[in-house]
């Protein structure tokens, strides 16, 4: 209520201010006072003419609009996937924001009909502003992120709702709201130019041509109540269709290549995990950043059905050693062989969860076809997750969203399982139960479990090895 009183008292302020000055001209001519254009504002209301008029000018320029923000998308996409062509528009991009909007109208007065000119000025005003907008926010998307879906092979849908939409959206809404502004702008400038019949930018220049000062301002007050509501409409509408959309509840996809069966004891686990679980081999394995190898010829065997623990110095290439088993980065040489067609669950040294989902979200995202949802839920209480839905994982512990990425590990398909120290953040009896609950669930597949802990190594490995 405070904040309502204190907008209408500014605006209250500025009314006053508005009446002072036209008290002051005492010229009717060159100021209208507040009520004089209230009661021509009225006047117009009241005619069908007015109408017409608003139609016109609405349906133009929110068509420029609505043209600026497909084409803006569209062209920012093509432009994130292929380099040559953001080269192409970056000079083009950076012309049509140069140019003053006069020069445009005059410009395309002689190729289109001024019916039609608010349509293409509202349009190259917005354009720039869209495409470059969802660009960056394209270009701003989390790597790790990107990389987790790879892994997990997240469907192209999916990976749009769920990854892409929810870093694009702030940008694009930005974007949105500086356009519409833009357009009213631009479009009502061009109007006032062309005069074409029926239009918005018509009354403005016969005003100005009789020295209709009331009709003046009752206009503009016209184009900026329009300006606003419009800007209120396209924005709700866009962030209750996109949110709607992007965080939307996540469903386990329906069973399929990948179905899911029930064992004794109503158990449930993943067809491919009843399969034998490959053998790893590592032969030869080198890589180098920037001319320092980090591993350099590693040779290891990860056993089939059991967990390999691997140990070492920090910087020594435990993480790296994950990402070339990922397919994340490619060896310089070497080989590695036993993954070809299995598919990976992997919990990365860092959580790489979608903030915006809760925690049955985001296993449902990457769960294995067919996956009982009540399965879901029961893992997540079984590691002391009892908020696994409607609460986004944004507002987790930091061992809340460790024991996450755990369960969501455990329901991808899959025999192979890699861990990157997955129970750091983790103390005490909760870091021994989630460590049980997990050795029960990884039973014969075949694990790659990094650490630096030397008891988590001897507790929960079946081979160690050391790098150095």
């Amino acid at each position: 209520m405070r904040n309502k009183i204190r907008k209408l008292a500014v605006i209250l302020f500025w009314l006053l201010i508005w009446q002072l000055a036209s008290a002051l001209i005492e010229t009717k001519i060159l100021f209208a006072s507040p009520a004089a254009t209230l009661i021509r504002l009225a006047e117009l209301i009241g005619t069908a003419e007015f109408w017409r008029t608003i139609s016109f000018s609405c349906l133009r320029i929110g068509a420029g609009f609505g043209l600026a923000f497909v084409s803006g998308i569209i062209l920012a996409i093509v432009s994130a996937g292929l380099p040559v062509i953001r080269e192409l528009l970056s000079p083009l991009m950076k012309l049509i924001k140069a140019i003053p909007v006069a020069s445009f109208v005059i410009l395309a007065l002689f190729w289109f009909r001024s019916q039609n000119l608010s349509v293409l000025i509202s349009f190259l005003m917005v354009l720039p502003v869209i495409y470059s907008n969802v660009l960056q926010g394209i270009q701003s998307m989390d790597r790790e992120m990107l990389e987790m879906a790879q892994v997990y092979r997240i469907g192209p849908v999916r990976k749009i709702r769920y990854l892409c939409l929810p870093s694009v959206l702030p940008y694009l809404e930005s974007a949105c709201s500086v356009g519409l502004g833009f357009c009213w702008k631009s479009g009502v400038a061009a109007e006032v130019i062309g005069i074409p019949a029926s239009s918005i930018g018509r009354q403005l220049y016969e005003a100005k041509l009789y020295l209709l000062t009331d009709d003046l301002f009752a206009w503009t007050c016209v184009i900026v109540a329009i300006s606003v509501i419009f800007e209120k409409l396209v924005m709700a509408g866009l962030r209750r269709v996109i949110r709607r959309f992007a965080g939307g509840r996540v469903r386990v996809r329906r069973a399929g290549r990948r179905r899911g069966l029930l064992e004794k004891g109503n158990t449930w686990r993943n067809e491919e995990s009843r399969a034998p679980a490959p053998e790893i081999v590592i032969e030869g394995l080198r890589k180098t950043y920037n001319g320092r190898p980090v591993l350099n010829g590693l040779n290891l065997v990860c056993r089939r059905g059991k967990v390999t623990c691997v140990m070492g110095a920090s910087g020594i290439g435990k993480t790296t050693l994950l990402k070339l088993l990922t397919g994340i980065e490619k060896p310089d040489s070497g080989k590695i062989t036993g993954l070809e067609g299995t598919d990976i669950a992997v919990v990365f040294q860092e959580d790489r969860l979608c903030e915006g989902l809760d925690a049955f979200g985001n296993v449902a995202l990457t769960a294995a076809e067919g996956t009982p949802e009540h399965e879901i839920e029961k893992a997540l209480g079984a590691v002391g997750i009892t908020e696994g839905r409607g609460k986004p994982v944004s507002e987790f512990s930091g061992g809340m969203k460790r024991r996450t990425a755990i369960v969501r590990a455990v329901f991808a398909a899959g025999s192979v399982v890699l861990l990157d120290e997955p129970f750091k953040g983790l103390d005490g009896d909760r870091k021994r139960s989630v460590m049980n609950w997990l050795s029960g669930k990884l039973s014969g597949k075949t694990v790659l479990f990094i650490t630096h802990d030397e008891t988590e190594a001897h507790s929960f490995g079946d081979d160690l090895i050391s790098l150095n």
